[in-house]
């Protein structure tokens, strides 16, 4: 069992995370073709039919089976230390996030946080840094002190001011004295299928008009780089400095009204945890340390 649990085990987590076998190699430092071989032993000794079906690798049988060993594994994980734990971030933070010594956030390709919630409801992940204003429920806002709700314990990190900006030197840029309900009709970029419903409503109220783009996998190019004159975007402080080397954005002087929220997310009976409190903090180390001159952020 120790290959399946200790060996095996960790290939079908990545995999679940990212569905290429060359990428998953080449983050393990191993062939392309023990890749496939562990994968398929781990599949063939526990009978859990796992495939790729729809673009994404998941078991077809014995759930139940491999969601005990993911348990066995996840406390084999907490126990090993900080640099044992499966965790990742959202599309912008890489820049805080890889400074982290002993311990790298595992590679991710989905926009939205639906995926990650799944990750973390079966164990694959531990812990998941992830924005927040489509995930909680009223209350978050006092973020302060770690927020439960359902299975989770949230903690923040980081509110930030959500943004609505143009292209930079945009015709909106030069219009004197800019109100909010001036941009009402003015088309507001928006993600197909909608990863973010809460934002979506609130622009919906602000009278923006969405312009879909269907966005299958997250890279500045298929989803900043869309942006076309004439049209916003909801972005951060954190988001614009992110993409800026390849997609320069500029706010429009004024105030959405909106907030978003950098947080940790983790399962509540492991938050206390050593490692994970060690992760958190090392985490919320290194977001100071990134975005220490940025305008805008409130720290939590």
């Amino acid at each position: 069992m120790r290959d399946i649990l200790i060996d095996g085990l960790p290939i079908v987590d990545l995999l679940e995370i990212n569905p290429s076998t060359n990428e998953v190699a080449q983050w393990n430092r191993c062939d392309q073709s023990s890749v496939s071989r562990i994968y398929r032993h781990v599949s063939r000794c526990l009978d859990l039919g796992f495939r790729k079906t729809g673009g994404i690798y998941s078991a077809h049988r014995n759930q139940e089976v491999l969601q005990a060993l993911r348990q066995a594994a996840q406390l084999l994980r907490l126990s090993r230390g900080i640099e044992h734990l499966q965790w990742l971030g959202h599309p912008w933070n890489g820049q805080a996030l890889t400074q982290i010594e002993g311990s790298r956030p595992l590679p991710r390709w989905w926009f939205g946080e639906r995926r990650t919630l799944e990750l973390l409801q079966r164990r694959v992940i531990d812990v998941a840094v992830v924005r927040g204003l489509d995930l909680l429920p009223p209350g978050w806002e006092d973020s302060r002190f770690p927020f439960r709700f359902g299975d989770w314990a949230a903690v923040g990190l980081v509110q930030q001011p959500l943004e609505l900006a143009t292209l930079v030197g945009d015709a909106l840029q030069s219009r004197p004295a800019l109100k909010l309900e001036e941009l009402a009709g003015t088309p507001v970029l928006s993600a197909r299928p909608d990863p973010f419903p809460v934002q979506s409503s609130c622009l919906e109220r602000l009278g923006l008009e969405a312009r879909a783009v269907t966005l299958h996998s997250y890279s500045p190019a298929a989803w900043e780089g869309q942006l076309q004159g004439g049209e916003v975007l909801a972005t951060t402080p954190i988001s614009r400095q992110a993409v800026a080397a390849e997609q320069p954005l500029q706010p429009l002087p004024l105030a959405s009204g909106m907030a978003e929220v950098d947080l940790v997310l983790v399962h509540q009976e492991l938050l206390e945890q050593p490692a994970v409190q060690e992760l958190i903090a090392a985490i919320r180390h290194a977001y100071r340390q990134a975005y220490a001159n940025l305008e805008g952020p409130t720290w939590l």
